[in-house]
Order: C-alpha cells, then sequence, then structure tokens
C-alpha cells in the first residue's frame, strides 16, 4: 500500500474524530446560540406577553374603576336621595306634628272659651240669687240670698273712718224680713270700679276677657258682725273699707254668711248678746220679758278669776231678782288685714274660734227698773285680753213688780 492510501486510511481515523469534536462542538455552539437566539426570541415575546398583560390589566383596573367611580356616584346619588327623603319625611312630620298640636290648641282654646263661658254663666247666676250688688249712689235696696232666706240691704253712704282709724266706712241698712234674730254674720265681698257692660257688636269672647281683666283690679274685704239684725226691721251697721281715695269706690258687692240666728222661744232662756272688757260699747240682751243693755267698764283680779263691772240698764217697770249668763269668751276677732287673702283670713277665723271657752255666771243682786244698775260677775280668766269678746245668753229666772207706796196707804 502506498503511503498515500496508508495516510488516507490513517486520516480518516485520525482526522475523523477531531472534525467529528469539532463538529459536535460548533453544533454545540451553534445549539447554544440557537438556544440564546430562541431564548432571547423567547424572552422578546415573554416580555411583548407581559407588556400586553399590563396594558389589559391597567384596561381592567382602569374599567373597575371607572366602574368603581360610577358605583360611588351612584351611591353618593341615592344617599343624597335618601337624605332628601329624610329631610321631606321630618319636614312633613313637623308638619303633621304641627297642625296636630294646631289642632290640640284650638280645641285647648274652645274648651276653655267654654270653661269661661260656663264661669261667667256662673258668676251671673250667682249675682243675681245670693250677691248683693251696689253701686255708689244707688239709693234703692237689693236682695241678698243666704242659706237662711233672703235679706235686703240698703247703701246708705261712705265716708271717711273716723277715730284714727284709715281708709273708708260704708252704712249699710240690712232689712230683715225673716222670723228669726241673726246675732253673728259676715260680709265678704269686694269694691272697685263698677261692672262692665258690653259694647256694641262685642263678641262674648272679647267681653268675657275685659270681666275677667276688670275681675283682676277688684279689691276684697271681709268683716264680721255681732250687731243684732232683728226680724222684721232694718237694722245698720257700718263696714269698714281699706281704701285710699273715695274714687277707688264705685261699688260693693259681696255675699252675707249667717254664723248664729235664733228663733222666738218660749222657755226663758233669752239670746245671744255680745259684750267686749276692752272697748266701749252696748250690748243688747233680748229675754222673753223685754230687752236689756249691758256695757262693760272694767275688771279687777280676784284669785284665779276677773271680776268683770258691768252696768245693767233696765229700760222696763220689773225688778229683776236673779239673772243667768251662760256663754262663750275668748280674745277680740281678727280683722282682715290688707293684702290678704280670704282662704287666710278663714283660717285665722277658725283658729279665732277655737280659742273661744265656755262660761257661767250668776248675777243675785235686784236690777231695778227704769236705770242702770252697776254690778258684776266672775269670769275663769285671769288674762283681760282673753275678754275682748263676751257672747252670751241673759236669762232673768226671778222677776217682780216693784211696791209702789202711795200717800196715806198702809201695807
Amino acid at each position: 500500500m502506498s503511503a498515500r492510501y496508508t495516510a488516507a486510511m490513517i486520516f480518516p481515523s485520525i482526522v475523523l474524530p477531531k472534525v467529528a469534536r469539532r463538529v459536535r462542538v460548533l453544533a454545540g455552539l451553534g445549539a447554544c446560540a440557537l438556544a440564546l437566539m430562541m431564548t432571547a426570541c423567547s424572552d422578546g415575546n415573554r416580555v411583548t406577553e407581559l407588556e400586553t398583560q399590563i396594558s389589559e390589566l391597567k384596561e381592567a383596573t382602569q374599567k373597575k374603576a371607572d366602574e368603581t367611580s360610577l358605583a360611588v356616584e351612584s351611591l353618593e346619588s341615592q344617599r343624597d336621595q335618601l337624605m332628601l327623603r329624610l329631610e321631606q319625611a321630618e319636614t312633613q312630620g313637623r308638619t303633621a306634628l304641627e297642625q296636630s298640636g294646631n289642632t290640640i290648641a284650638e280645641q285647648d282654646l274652645r274648651f276653655e272659651r267654654v270653661e269661661r263661658a260656663m264661669a261667667a254663666l256662673a258668676r251671673r247666676r250667682e249675682r243675681f240669687e245670693s250677691l248683693a250688688y251696689l253701686p255708689i249712689g244707688y239709693t234703692n235696696h237689693v236682695t241678698l240670698g243666704t242659706a237662711h232666706g233672703t235679706f235686703l240691704v240698703r247703701l246708705d253712704g261712705v265716708l271717711p273712718a273716723t277715730g284714727g282709724n284709715t281708709g273708708y266706712v260704708a252704712t249699710l241698712n240690712v232689712g230683715n224680713p225673716m222670723g228669726l234674730t241673726v246675732t253673728e254674720f259676715s260680709l265678704r265681698g269686694h269694691f272697685g270700679e263698677e261692672h262692665p257692660t258690653p259694647n256694641p257688636n262685642e263678641s262674648d269672647e272679647d267681653f268675657i276677657l275685659r270681666e275677667e281683666a276688670w275681675e283682676k283690679t277688684l279689691v276684697p274685704f271681709q268683716h264680721l258682725f255681732v250687731t243684732p239684725l232683728e226680724p222684721g226691721q232694718w237694722t245698720q251697721i257700718e263696714l269698714p273699707l281699706e281704701a285710699e281715695r273715695l274714687s277707688d269706690i264705685k261699688m260693693l258687692r259681696f255675699i252675707m254668711g249667717i254664723d248664729r240666728a235664733y228663733l222666738e222661744n218660749q222657755s226663758g232662756i233669752g239670746e245671744i248678746a255680745v259684750l267686749s272688757a276692752l272697748s266701749e260699747g252696748t250690748a243688747f240682751a233680748k229675754t222673753p220679758y223685754g230687752m236689756f243693755l249691758l256695757t262693760a267698764s272694767g275688771t279687777t283680779p280676784e284669785g284665779s278669776q276677773l271680776r268683770l263691772r258691768i252696768s245693767i240698764g233696765n229700760p222696763l217697770l220689773l225688778v229683776i231678782k236673779k239673772v243667768k249668763l251662760t256663754g262663750e269668751y275668748g280674745p277680740t276677732p281678727p280683722k282682715r288685714q290688707v293684702g290678704e287673702d280670704l282662704p287666710t283670713f278663714a283660717l285665722r277665723l277658725d283658729d279665732w274660734q277655737k280659742q273661744l271657752k265656755p262660761f257661767e255666771a250668776e248675777i243675785n243682786t235686784p236690777i231695778l227698773p227704769g236705770r242702770w244698775n252697776d254690778t258684776s260677775i266672775l269670769m275663769p280668766t285671769t288674762i283681760v285680753n282673753e275678754l275682748g269678746y263676751i257672747r252670751f245668753t241673759f236669762s232673768p229666772e226671778a222677776a217682780s213688780f216693784p211696791v209702789i207706796e202711795r200717800p196715806g196707804s198702809q201695807r
């Protein structure tokens, strides 16, 4: 074999593995390059895909944001509508409440008007039945209803008070057409301007309002009397009024309350007389024999009692040999103070009534006819102020005619 052939035979075994290695290397490099190229291509596609996905995500996010914004705007619109509805409902509720309140107020006003009308009607009825209304200058008498019957009363005049007293005194004449003697009574009422009269075309409501305003201007009074009102007679009494000026007294209106009254009796017991050891005055004691007069002239302590000195006027032609006095005594009756309301004064009167104490006394010295007879009785107290008010019955238990000796007669 030739060397060439030999070389050719040997070359492949030497050269071919190298070539093959190179080829493989080159193939590996190509594969790497291809892989790199493919990887690069793949990364580029991925980036594109990512960019596409990001773009799509942005679009979706923007779409969601737009949808959310629209939803929020829709919710805000619904909220505004709901708030508007709530405000409308609240306004309607307030309007309904106001209308309901106005209706209730109108009903209350109607009831108040009815009550005022009923009160005015009751006052008018009371005025006609039991209230004496006397304008100043009215010279006729008016009727005065009481639980004991109807009396007559007339106003004779109003003059300033005397004896250091303030205010004015109204002189009244009370006629007693009843068959009983009133020994203790009270007058309670008001003085002031005359009662208003309705104006032409004036509604009842306006007149009631004027009448109520007039009522508030009146000045109240209350006074207790112990002057007997004899049956079938006119009796003059004096009513004190706490007024600053005569012009403040344009009218008097009052009611009469009777505390004590007696029918004529046949038992020999006298009727109630009232005396005071603290002031001057004459008590009239009515008995089955006739009328006697009594005055108090002072007291003298005597042990645990007071001796009350009295003078008894006997206008009869009888000698009274023995008299029994039975009654009650206590402090001077209270007078109503300026500005004092009637309930407070009534309470003070009740307290005064509770302070009265019973007593009995006898007079055994003769009470001669046609003169004043000085005598005395023992009162069961040592306090002079407790004898400011003494009311009693004066009951003669033995009487006779005086013995009259004529010239030349023999007893």
